[in-house]
């Protein structure tokens, strides 16, 4: 996400976004600009 001002020139900013999940278990998920912030998500 790059908060208004601090988008990288030439893209816009993305202050949100939702992520719908269709079935029941855990995704793991990475963040692109720092790779070693990851977690997981638990879907009941």
């Amino acid at each position: 996400m790059w908060p208004k001002g601090l988008a990288p020139a030439g893209l816009p900013p993305i202050n949100n976004f939702t992520v719908t999940f269709e079935k029941q278990g855990t995704y793991d998920y990475l963040r692109v600009v720092h790779p070693c912030m990851n977690g997981v998500v638990a879907v009941k």
